[in-house]
């Protein structure tokens, strides 16, 4: 019995795709991917936010051995400067978030990424700027 309460337990409060209200917020390349936040999760602090984001690919992603539909991100972003980082990501094996997490990132680059206005990542960034 302890092992099923603690299972459930596990499943219920350490799962980001599970405990997440996804917010669609944008597709891009035809529908390639579509970009959905958890809005209960934007912090701010000044120009800077942070926010978990689930990006999910209507084809596995190419060029890999794994199949990975989707993956799961912490993402800070910079107001003023339209720039953003990952701080982790998991990846999956299915859409949504669902699946096995098939890799995972803790660290990735620790550069800025400044991507043009319209594209499908600085609509999401704008969307969290302006939720804040």
């Amino acid at each position: 019995m302890k092992k099923i309460f603690f299972f459930i337990f596990f499943i219920l409060f350490f799962s980001t795709s599970v405990i997440a209200d996804w917010t669609f917020i944008a597709s891009g390349g035809n529908g390639a991917i579509k970009i959905y936040i958890d809005k209960k999760t934007i912090r701010s602090n000044g120009n800077t936010v942070v926010w978990w984001q689930l990006d999910s690919y209507k084809e596995k992603i190419p060029g890999s051995d794994l199949t990975i539909f989707s993956n799961i991100a912490k993402t800070e972003g910079d107001c003023l400067r339209d720039g953003r980082k990952d701080l982790y990501i998991a990846y999956y094996d299915q859409k949504m978030g669902k699946g096995n997490k098939v890799l995972e990132d803790t660290n990735p680059s620790k550069e800025w990424v400044y991507n043009e206005p319209g594209e499908v990542y600085y609509n999401t960034l704008r969307f969290v700027c302006d939720n804040k």
